[in-house]
């Protein structure tokens, strides 16, 4: 797709048409060919050398430099236009005869049904991923903290989501104080361990008044620097990060050929503020997740709310391709993730129900209740061969966070091929032992689950959360499969970000959360059959203080001011790979922190 998108004309336009029922049809603007190849992006035809298309197209531009497009969409010849463009009888006699060619054009290119051009959302590229990225093998330090935010330049809230550009020019991070912070990624070196915001995104504060509004949820616009944000009132925003190039000199760089001394120029971005593109209101309740993905013809926006319901929006048509109904029986929608080639959705909900859909139907084809019975946190998918057996053909895979379980399930037959779970500190060992089998799912037939209840009986989770006990959970999840390197990591409720090797429990570890003075946790490996296998974390409880030594016990007033651990404080929320400028791990917690982790 070009660069620029659908002209700012049509989109103003568009937005007229669609306020005022009087108007005609923002398509009534194209008078030209050249406007055809703005709209749909279609080289047609050179320019023309007719005096009269030249005539009309002067008359075009000038009304749009005068920025006189309300009145154009409401004038008579607009109308005609419009009413040509539709296929009514008589109006296309009634046109200039060098407006038929054009308006043909547009009549077929609807019947076609070709959408115009998106927004301007920023054109970006992506780089190689990490799974793919050559042969040195990286895995995040322990502690090794490479920056974070402060309460003066970090956010006011916890925050609950990140998104990386495509180009690792930035990162966004949303937050439940109402706003989006941008964070530029080739301003680590400067930052001497605190990082520093370069803009911030509060139209969300601004569009709903006095209530403050909770960002439950940050999508990345495939292909573009804009961002998908999903909240609390309802509403989806669709807003482009904008950056301005600079050219630098790279000092002390001397390519082959030329003299040391010389230096070479390079280009160079940095973030110049933040636009709206569109904005979305839904009056089912909080929209509580949202993504994007292209096809050759379609920018869609999916978006789940709290009603159960999985909108779609078309960026480039301004209309709803499909929607998927959940029924209000699986609880509320809580994550979902696309499939790698657009075709199949995943959706997990608050009851621990996971959803298969086929987005071509637009229908429901599996069903499953997950047997841990808690709510799912988060969902990944991937089509690949199963990391360990690269001799085996791909098959699609879902990563389901639920509860303090993480489990890979094959999505042809429902199988956990590889579970990864955290042990509760506070269980026996005894107790930990009758836990170690395999999680599953049941399905449930979609033919006749309409027909009857599925909560015939009260499910564990409600009983466990009647009972006031904690659930820990597993919240945030990162997957790099499918290359040389092949491992998870997961961030959870106790504040602790683990390593998961898919073989070794030697490899595993924790990369942060331990606090200094208690035992380390110790990592196993349960094989079942199938080459189905378990990797446990047995987390130790925290120890009574009259069994830490003397010489690990603070001694606040001989040793004044100690530094603080490099830990969250709280539940992490999300987690995101850096590959540029440096290969990093990037965090975010209910604590209102952002880390990048070397």
């Amino acid at each position: 797709l070009p660069d620029d998108g659908a002209p700012s004309w049509f989109r103003s336009a568009r937005d007229m048409s669609s306020r005022n029922p009087k108007a005609a049809s923002e398509f009534s603007m194209i008078r030209t060919v050249e406007d055809l190849s703005q709209v749909y992006g279609l080289s047609l035809m050179h320019p023309t050398t007719n005096p009269e298309e030249q005539q009309a197209e002067e008359v075009t531009e000038t009304k749009k430099e005068e920025k006189d497009i309300e009145e154009t969409l409401l004038s008579g010849e607009a109308k005609l236009v419009d009413a040509a463009s539709t296929g009514q009888w008589g109006a296309e006699s009634l046109l200039e005869p060098s407006l038929h060619d054009t308006t043909n054009l547009v009549t077929k290119l609807k019947g076609l049904n070709v959408s115009p051009l998106p927004p301007q959302l920023g054109r970006s590229t992506a780089i190689q991923p990490l799974s793919a990225a050559g042969t040195t093998e990286w895995r995040p330090k322990v502690d090794g903290l490479l920056a974070g935010t402060s309460p003066v330049t970090g956010h006011g809230g916890p925050v609950t989501r990140l998104a990386v550009s495509s180009d690792q020019r930035f990162f966004v991070s949303g937050s439940f104080d109402s706003t989006c912070r941008i964070w530029e990624l080739g301003r680590i070196d400067e930052t001497n361990g605190l990082l520093e915001s370069s803009a911030t995104y509060s139209e969300h504060c601004a569009t709903n008044g006095q209530h403050s509004v909770r960002i439950n949820d940050l999508a990345l616009v495939e292909q573009s620097h804009s961002i998908a944000s999903a909240g609390s009132d309802g509403s989806v925003h669709v807003w482009r990060v904008d950056l301005v190039s600079t050219r630098k000199k790279a000092g002390g760089v001397q390519p082959d050929g030329q003299a040391p001394n010389q230096t070479v120029p390079y280009e160079s971005s940095k973030v110049s503020g933040c636009s709206v593109v569109k904005k979305v209101e839904s009056e089912e309740g909080e929209v509580l997740a949202v993504s994007h993905y292209n096809t050759l013809s379609e920018s869609v926006i999916t978006y789940a709310t709290q009603g159960g319901i999985v909108h779609t929006l078309d960026l480039r048509a301004q209309r709803e391709p499909f929607r998927l109904d959940h029924e209000p029986e699986l609880g509320y929608l809580t994550t979902m993730a696309l499939g790698t080639d657009r075709n199949w959705l995943v959706t997990g909900t608050s009851e621990g129900y996971l959803g298969l859909w086929d987005v071509r139907f637009q229908r429901m084809v599996k069903l499953w209740n997950v047997s841990t019975a808690q709510s799912i946190n988060s969902l990944d998918t991937s089509f690949i061969p199963f990391p360990g057996n690269a001799g085996n053909d791909p098959r699609p895979y879902v990563v389901v966070a639920c509860g303090n379980d993480c489990g890979m399930y094959d999505l042809v037959d429902g199988s956990c091929r590889q579970s990864f779970r955290v042990l509760d500190p506070h269980e026996g060992y005894g107790q930990s032992i009758s836990r170690m089998k395999m999680p599953e799912l049941n399905e449930i037939s979609v033919a006749v689950r309409q027909s009857r209840s599925l909560l015939r009986q009260p499910r564990a989770s409600s009983i466990r959360k009647q009972s006031g006990l904690p659930i820990a959970s597993i919240n945030a999840v990162l997957g790099v499969m499918g290359g040389e390197q092949n491992y998870l990591i997961t961030g959870g409720s106790d504040a602790h970000i683990r390593f998961w090797d898919f073989s070794t429990p030697s490899k595993c570890y924790t990369i942060s959360g331990h606090v200094a003075g208690y035992p380390r946790p110790s990592f196993e490996r349960v094989d079942f059959q199938m080459s189905n296998r378990l990797m446990v974390c047995r987390q130790s409880a925290a120890p009574r203080v009259s069994e830490l030594e003397s010489s690990r016990l603070p001694r606040r007033l001989q040793r004044g001011m100690t530094r603080p651990e490099n830990r969250h404080l709280d539940s992490i929320q999300d987690l995101k790979l850096v590959q540029t400028p440096i290969k990093a791990l990037v965090s975010c917690s209910r604590d209102g922190g952002i880390k990048l982790w070397r």
